[in-house]
């Protein structure tokens, strides 16, 4: 025990320990559902969804311009780093569900920063109409935004997948990457340049 004194007439004491003495690590992984909500923030920020199955449903809609979006479900303790261009992830996975729900990442007129999409988890669906789109808008030469899922199963039932570009740039990449399997039924998955 290290003694602490802000107050030289009152003793505080400080316990010092590993953090699951404090129970930190013992509690279960919790879920995260949005549910017809929103969310976006502001030019070149990131939404990151890290915990235990992740829900999106009823028209669910996250934004990120000139951003990232990760969303990483886990299901046991452990790290989940997020530096910009890369995740480390030392966690068992959860599953991830997208119904009827949007994630959109884009860059804009004078942008050169590149968005990108991340979904890591054990089984990836998304169904009834989701969408998720990666647009370079940019007139300048800059690199597409990109989509790219990695789980041991991937589901995708009519649903969309786009990595496009309208500027000066070039197109992202869609990427499905499953250790299990990937099922498609009823999607469009496509990256595609149109003319400014």
């Amino acid at each position: 025990t290290l003694r602490v004194y802000a107050d030289p007439a009152q003793g505080v004491s400080l316990t010092v320990a590993a953090p699951e003495a404090f129970g930190f690590l013992d509690a279960g992984v919790g879920q995260i559902q949005i549910d017809g909500s929103q969310l976006a923030v502001g030019r070149g920020q990131a939404i990151s969804l890290v915990g235990g199955e992740i829900t999106l449903t009823s028209g669910a809609r996250l934004q990120a311009g000139d951003g990232h979006i990760n969303l990483i479900g886990v299901s046991s303790g452990g790290e989940v780093a997020l530096p910009p261009d890369s995740i480390r992830n030392t966690t068992t996975r959860a599953n991830i569900s997208l119904t009827d729900s949007e994630i959109d990442v884009n860059n804009l007129s004078r942008s050169e920063t590149v968005g990108r999409i991340l979904m890591q988890g054990d089984r990836i669906t998304a169904r009834n109409g989701s969408h998720l789109q990666a647009r370079n808008k940019s007139r300048i030469d800059a690199v597409g935004n990109s989509v790219d899922l990695q789980a041991n199963v991937i589901e995708l039932t009519g649903s969309e997948i786009t990595a496009t570009v309208t500027g000066d740039g070039t197109g992202g990449s869609v990427r499905l990457q499953a250790a299990d399997r990937v099922d498609v039924y009823n999607c469009m998955l496509y990256t595609r340049s149109y003319t400014a």
